[in-house]
């Protein structure tokens, strides 16, 4: 495998595009690394680290993929995966291959790839003059988030963003990072986090406003309560560039724009929030003991990011604090209903980063069954919250969304099987009555012997031949075969494949028309799986 091969050519030209990421080279049933990539993985995935011609390389099988995958990612690493989208006619020449997807530390939302427990919240960080703009999002959720502090103020403010964020991946100017000493000892001390340095000119206010506008499709951010001037704005372009880039996606969910608020909360710095414990205990750093885990009886993924959020920016406002606590109160009162809540709530699944993967177009059959069966769940809660209709903080009382809602379930219930598999290529993801042709197809390639039985007898009908047979071989593939005494009552349609001594061996255009649905019936079912179930992703997303 020499440096002059095709595939190394191919490989090299992949890479020089991805030179910040370990590349995920599919080849075949593997993924392959190469160079510098195979050294580096190999020894922090403890993989075997072979040569060929000279070349290191190290691989691993695609089906096992999201492990090691995960493990690179708590390493800090970004992966670019690159997949085989054509194969060659006939095995020959080179299969076409392009990056289909990156993943890093800071835009993960993939089960298993990122913490259920927290937002995954990638942070950008740009100087405009005397101002530093601090902007962050989570992939997996709708808002952005922006916000400004003066130069001088900036190292302990983004250190304390940092910290209650819990910050995987950061977007930094490179000259902010040259010029101000604090904010290397700031990265010393946050060696988890894996930093992307900007030039200067990668952050512009004029281009950050034009994406913030096409994203949130407005003219102007007024009703953000935003001004094009607003220092908070400088780091936003850069962070909407980056996760359209490195998800390959418009990101349709991302739709509210919000300026970071202190008023309403009681700000806790980075040293308050690691001496009171509150997220992590001072001993071994993990949850054990500390207030999170101590009061923290959610039961879904969304509730455990909110208890968290609620946790790291206290209430101050009065009238807020005692909302929350007298809904609190409603419900510890009526432990029946409590219980039940509970209940429902344990049977729903991540349904934020369920929708933000179905709106990028990256759900599979398996994270759509779980949205389906999570929207039934939330359903039935409807029933259970009635007394609480006007309290909009659990439940708003919409009927067009209730009818919207229901009509989802009505098509993922016709179309979706009640246990598909993760991918759309294993099949058997469509269910039985949803399409005419798919059912035809599989009726074909469950039902092939019955069929041609069928169609033998109907020929037997049909010519008065009772000893006609039906036969197969790998040569000349199906046939029908009529015995030497019988040869004048052949119909002009069949057409003659082989004469033998004592029979002959006949087609006719329509067993042809079947052995041709029978040999393409298993590709075809592939084919026609894969369009419907993107058709209905579509409707799901509109």
């Amino acid at each position: 495998m020499a440096e002059t091969t095709p595939m190394m050519q191919q490989y090299n030209r992949i890479k020089e595009q991805h030179r910040d990421a370990v590349l995920f080279f599919r080849l075949g049933d593997f993924y392959e690394m190469f160079k510098q990539d195979a050294v580096e993985v190999s020894r922090l995935l403890q993989l075997t680290l072979t040569h060929r011609n000279g070349i290191p390389m190290c691989g691993i099988p695609y089906h096992a993929a999201e492990g090691y995958i995960n493990r690179l990612l708590q390493a800090g690493k970004k992966i670019a995966v690159c997949e085989q989208i054509t194969l060659p006619s006939g095995g020959k020449n080179l299969a076409d291959r392009q990056v289909v997807e990156i993943i890093t530390p800071g835009t993960a939302i993939r089960e298993g790839f990122a913490d259920s427990r927290q937002n995954n919240f990638l942070v950008s960080v740009g100087r405009r003059g005397n101002s530093v703009s601090i902007c962050w999002a989570d992939v997996g959720g709708s808002d952005l988030t922006v916000s400004s502090v003066p130069l001088e103020d900036a190292p302990t403010a983004i250190r304390s963003h940092l910290y209650r964020l819990q910050t995987r991946e950061l977007l930094m100017q490179e000259s902010l990072l040259e010029e101000t000493g604090p904010m290397k000892q700031i990265l010393e001390d946050r060696d988890d986090i894996l930093v992307n340095r900007y030039p200067d000119w990668s952050f512009d206010q004029t281009e950050s406003l034009h994406l913030l506008k096409k994203q949130f499709c407005v003219e102007n951010l007024k009703g953000f309560g935003l001004s094009d001037e607003d220092p908070a704005l400088f780091a936003a372009g850069i962070l909407i560039d980056y996760l359209r880039e490195t998800t390959r996606s418009k990101l349709p969910h991302l739709r509210n724009l919000r300026r970071f608020q202190e008023e309403g909360y009681l700000s806790l710095d980075e040293s308050t929030l690691r001496n009171l414990e509150i997220l992590h205990n001072m001993h071994d750093g993990s949850e054990q003991y500390t207030l999170l885990k101590t009061i923290d009886f959610t039961a879904t993924a969304m509730g455990k990011r909110r208890i968290r959020n609620w946790l790291v920016r206290p209430l101050t406002d009065k009238e807020a604090i005692e909302e929350r606590l007298n809904n609190v109160s409603r419900l510890h009162s009526d432990q029946l209903l409590l219980s039940q809540i509970q209940d429902q709530l344990r049977e729903i699944r991540d349904l934020e980063r369920l929708g933000a993967r179905m709106e990028m177009d990256r759900t599979n059959p398996k994270e759509l069954a779980a949205l389906r069966s999570s929207l039934h769940t939330s359903a039935g809660l409807e029933s259970l919250l009635k007394g609480w209709r006007k309290q909009s903080y659990f439940w708003t009382d919409d009927q067009v969304e209730s009818n919207q809602l229901h009509t989802l379930l009505e098509l993922l219930d016709r179309a979706l099987e009640d246990d598909p598999p993760v991918m759309i290529s294993e099949g058997k993801c469509i269910r039985s009555g949803y399409h005419e042709e798919l059912d035809a197809l599989r009726e074909m390639k469950n039902d092939s012997s019955r069929i041609l039985d069928d169609y033998l007898e109907e020929q037997k009908q049909r010519s008065g031949i009772h000893s006609l047979k039906l036969k197969y071989n790998k040569i000349i593939g199906y046939f029908l075969e009529v015995t030497k005494s019988n040869a004048d009552r052949v119909p002009d349609d069949f057409l003659r494949k082989q004469q033998l001594v004592g029979s002959e061996r006949y087609t006719t255009n329509r067993l042809i028309e079947l052995e041709t649905a029978i040999n393409n019936a298993s590709e075809k079912i592939g084919e026609l799986e894969k369009q419907l179930f993107t058709h209905v992703c579509k409707k799901v997303r509109s």
